[in-house]
């Protein structure tokens, strides 16, 4: 009989194979940190939200206006044919500082928004490894609960033999090996298609290997993060706090854009000699002529509603961010607890039931072949057993996901090539 202790630290019984990835959650996220296509997607929007943010604030682009005229314009110069025109708008100086302020909150925004996007995908790699680990598991319970049945079918079909035993024993258990055959069949291509998805998540080709390492941490190494000591430096709060600041940002900006505009300007007019003169001043002499004026925003645009449109949106940034606050110490809180009640069925489970377990089915082995039990009795055992062993490999999966949930929740950096 092989105890939950003992297949948990015998999971990788093949041969390390060249390109493959090993199966631990740290391993995982060092490949999809370089090759995700979501995370690379990510990072292109945080490069583009940089070159915004670049160009944000600054004065518009100056305008160059050539004229011309198909019938000269008679002025006392003589007349004009062509005019050339420079001219400069000059927003409000209120103006270019919120475009600038707000698009540097966008960039920080974008970067969280990266930072975020790989505790995400973490998170997710994480979950589909514990479908891939508790499978595995299952699987070598099966095989395992194969081999028993297989032995007790021996000595059934010698009872059978010698007269000793009945036929109904043999048949409940070659059906019983059966069931057992086709699910584990079923088990196995399962986890060819776990190994796909985590391949697609990974952005790798579809049929790349994978290995298990020859042992996993015990749970009692897998120990949480600390709670943050200021609330404000968890990923999610940090990003409620920047969508806050922006919205207040926008609101600014909606504001500036109702302030006047300067614009300022010079006209070149080239003049040719007049035909005929008639009293002209300084006949055929080029003239420049300087202008300045200002808009003034009258509303009409509907600038106006867009202000206090803006406005109430960062009222609710805030009211969001207070709730997010809160939200983020009660996952928090959650998470503790339900990590805490995991590692206590962890131990009661490994110390107690699955050992006490074992034993029974042992007793109920002997029992069987002296014919103190039925077969039902045995196999009743051995389902218990089974499920036992089931339920402690999904209680380890759960206590990795829920420290990984803690570490995305503090939002703090994993050390390379540790197995979380």
């Amino acid at each position: 009989m092989i105890g939950a202790a003992a297949i948990l630290l015998m999971l990788a019984v093949e041969a390390e194979i060249p390109g493959s990835i090993e199966l631990s959650p740290g391993a995982l996220w060092e490949y999809a940190g370089e090759n995700s296509y979501s995370l690379e997607a990510l990072t292109e929007s945080s490069i583009s939200a940089d070159f915004l943010a670049d160009a944000a604030g600054r004065l518009p682009d100056p305008t160059l206006r050539i004229a011309l005229s198909p019938i000269p314009v008679e002025t006392r110069n003589g007349p004009v044919g062509m005019t050339l025109t420079a001219h400069q708008m000059i927003p409000w100086p209120g103006l270019l500082s919120a475009q600038r302020n707000a698009a540097e909150l966008a960039l920080d925004l974008a970067e969280l928004d990266s930072e975020i996007g790989g505790w995400t995908l973490r998170v997710g790699l994480t979950s589909l490894w514990g479908d891939m680990y508790t499978t595995r598991m299952e699987i070598e319970y099966l095989k395992g609960q194969l081999d028993r049945l297989d032995a007790l079918l021996v000595v059934a079909a010698g009872a059978y033999e010698t007269g000793t035993g009945n036929i109904t024993d043999l048949l409940l258990l070659e059906n019983r090996m059966a069931l057992t055959e086709v699910h584990l069949s079923s088990l196995e291509l399962e986890s060819t298609s776990l190994e796909q998805a985590m391949n697609s998540m990974l952005g790798r080709p579809l049929q790349e290997p994978f290995h298990w390492p020859d042992s996993l941490p015990s749970p009692e190494h897998l120990s949480p993060p600390e709670a943050a000591d200021d609330a404000a430096m968890r990923p999610m709060v940090r990003a409620s706090e920047l969508l806050m600041e922006r919205s207040e940002a926008s609101e600014r900006l909606a504001a500036a854009r109702l302030l006047p505009s300067l614009e300022m300007g010079a006209t070149w007019s080239f003049i040719d000699h007049p035909s005929v003169e008639m009293g002209a001043v300084d006949p055929g002499r080029d003239a420049l002529m300087l202008f300045a004026g200002f808009s003034l925003p009258l509303g009409w645009s509907g600038a106006a509603a867009g202000r206090d449109a803006q406005a109430h949106s960062a009222a609710a940034a805030a009211l969001v961010r207070m709730q997010t606050v809160s939200d983020a110490a009660s996952a928090r809180s959650e998470l503790d607890s339900s990590l805490q009640s995991l590692l206590m069925e962890y131990a009661a489970y490994e110390s107690i039931i699955v050992p006490n377990l074992e034993s029974l089915l042992l007793v109920r082995e002997g029992e069987w072949v002296t014919g103190l039990v039925t077969l039902d009795r045995l196999l009743d055992s051995e389902d218990q057993l089974y499920a036992a062993g089931l339920r402690i490999e999904t209680v380890y999966s759960g206590i990795v996901e829920t420290v990984v949930q803690i570490m995305a929740l503090e939002g703090l950096e994993p050390e390379r090539g540790e197995f979380l």
